[in-house]
């Protein structure tokens, strides 16, 4: 599934998983994926849904986090903002200063025009990556430095498929500077 994930074939992941998840039903890591992939072909519910699963399978709080972070994310692709809040407050109230639910949560009340700016600069030291700066960057509008961002992301090899799938991201793809390095 691995190798279909980094691929980008959500597809092949999906079938791939639903035969596997029958042999390994109680397999966290192919519950994890398979859901993943699920998202990734828009069937948010039974997504969200595979998640919970592996959520129950879950042995400690970095893997119940980054399930958090999955959903959350899967909530914000679907556009249901306060589910996504939901889900990051969860995974904030286990991991308090996580850049990621920082980061969902804030892009989800932005686009409920609610305030987040707050929430972004009270905790502008977990942003420590160049990928993590061009969120905070994309949140607060700031397109230039937004760009500059991902551009020193993806010159260091830092994953191009999951800046890809980001929706703060969507918007700067079509950017020179980024479409060439591509």
């Amino acid at each position: 599934m691995n190798l279909y994930y980094n691929n980008e074939n959500y597809v092949l992941m999906e079938q791939t998983g639903s035969e596997a998840i029958k042999l390994y039903p109680k397999s966290y890591s192919l519950l994890e994926k398979y859901a993943a992939a699920l998202i990734n072909n828009d069937k948010f519910e039974e997504g969200i849904e595979n998640f919970y699963k592996a959520f129950e399978l879950a042995k400690n709080n970095n893997q119940k986090v980054s399930l958090y972070i999955s959903i959350s994310d899967a909530y914000l692709k679907c556009g249901n903002w306060e589910e996504a809040i939901n889900s990051s407050n969860k995974g904030l109230d286990i991991s308090s200063n996580h850049p990621n639910l920082l980061l969902n949560k804030g892009y989800a009340l932005k686009k409920q025009g609610k305030e987040y700016l707050d929430l972004i600069i009270e905790n502008e030291d977990v942003f420590n990556t160049d990928t993590l700066l061009a969120f905070k960057y994309a949140l607060l509008d700031n397109r230039e430095e937004a760009i500059k961002k991902i551009v020193e992301s993806i010159k260091k090899g830092q994953n191009i498929a999951y800046i890809k799938r980001q929706l703060e991201f969507q918007e700067y793809l079509d950017e020179p500077e980024i479409k060439e390095l591509m």
